[in-house]
């Protein structure tokens, strides 16, 4: 198999292809998905990542405020 197939593959499958080769690099990095995918760390991730976009839009909105600022000012 190619590396496109195996990136078609659900995170479930990825894991039991990886733990039924043998290979050990993939083995050890399948145990590792299994970890993060099953033991929350991708809802970790998501939370983070939830966090941040607030915070994007926390900082775009200061922004259009400093920029209305200066545009008043540079009126006066």
């Amino acid at each position: 198999m190619d590396r496109d197939y195996y990136r078609c593959l659900s995170d479930e499958d990825l894991i039991e292809v990886g733990r039924d080769s043998a290979h050990e690099l993939s083995i050890a990095l399948a145990e590792r998905l299994q970890d993060f995918v099953y033991d929350g760390g991708g809802e970790v991730m998501r939370q983070h990542l939830n966090y941040l976009e607030t915070e994007v839009d926390r900082l775009r909105a200061r922004v259009d405020e400093l920029n209305d600022e200066l545009n008043l000012a540079q009126e006066d």
